[in-house]
């Protein structure tokens, strides 16, 4: 198996790769945060309501 070798121009394009694909996951996960309650008043959904059903 070949592997990149630290210091090359593909071992800098690999390594920015995967940090952006580690921040974009993560960055879609916690966008949304904000707005959430914009949503939950907009379908009419009661936060302690939801959290006190029984599962």
């Amino acid at each position: 198996m070949e592997y990149i070798k630290k210091g090359t121009k593909d071992f800098r394009k690999t390594n920015w790769a995967l940090f952006a694909a580690g921040f974009i996951t993560f960055a879609n996960l916690y966008i949304t945060q904000p707005i959430l309650p914009e949503f939950s008043n907009d379908c009419r959904l009661d936060f302690h309501r939801l959290l006190s059903r029984d599962v």
